[in-house]
């Protein structure tokens, strides 16, 4: 406010100092030559607030200028890595679930004829891949195996989660039927050619 109440002031004044100066000058021809140079002072005076702009430091709006692109860079930067990391973790879904496929349909058939149960769930787990290779059945951590009864067969009941341990701590959960899921987790291992401590068993709806 200081600045405009500034350069109107010396708009005025050099508006009064030129009536001034031209009633006190006589009628000659050097006239048009002081309403000139008033002329260009009046131009001179009027431009001041752009020249004061244009002293300002242009290297601070570059600076600024330069922070916002790059901020703006980082933000589309993280949200290209965020997009990258969903679709390689929903490839990573993908390929886990295809693999259990066959290793569900090779013990099918001896699941339920030899302990009367069928795998409802397969769900295998695995380290992440960072330098992009697919995954690998060596890749695999661990398999969730969700049980059921096989359909015209006698439930098994007691049947709950055991997560086997490489100490072998995790405690047998018996049934009536003498089965255990130390021996199917130990038949499962052999089947998929994995280590008895990578097999969960879980009973269907005990999840």
């Amino acid at each position: 406010m200081e600045l405009l109440t500034g350069w109107v002031s010396n708009i005025i004044l050099l508006i009064l100092l030129a009536g001034i100066i031209e009633m006190l000058l006589p009628d000659s021809s050097f006239q048009k030559y002081i309403r000139l140079v008033i002329g260009l002072l009046l131009i001179l005076a009027m431009l001041t607030p752009l020249l004061q702009i244009m002293k300002t430091d242009m290297n601070s709006v570059l600076a600024a200028m330069n922070l916002a692109d790059e901020k703006k860079e980082e933000k589309i930067k993280n949200s290209i890595e965020n997009k990258k990391t969903e679709i390689q973790a929903s490839q990573a879904a993908y390929i886990l679930e295809q693999m259990a496929v066959p290793l569900k349909n090779k013990v099918k058939e001896e699941l339920k004829s030899s302990y009367g149960l069928t795998i409802t769930s397969l769900r295998l787990q695995a380290n992440p891949k960072k330098d992009g290779r697919p995954f690998s059945y060596e890749d695999i951590t661990a398999a969730r195996v969700v049980l059921g009864k096989a359909d015209g067969q006698t439930a098994i009941e007691g049947v709950e989660e055991v997560n086997i341990t490489v100490s072998g701590s995790a405690k047998d959960q018996g049934s009536d039927d003498g089965f255990l899921p130390q021996e199917l987790a130990s038949w499962l291992a052999g089947q998929w050619q994995m280590e008895k401590k990578q097999i969960i068993l879980i009973e269907e709806g005990g999840e």
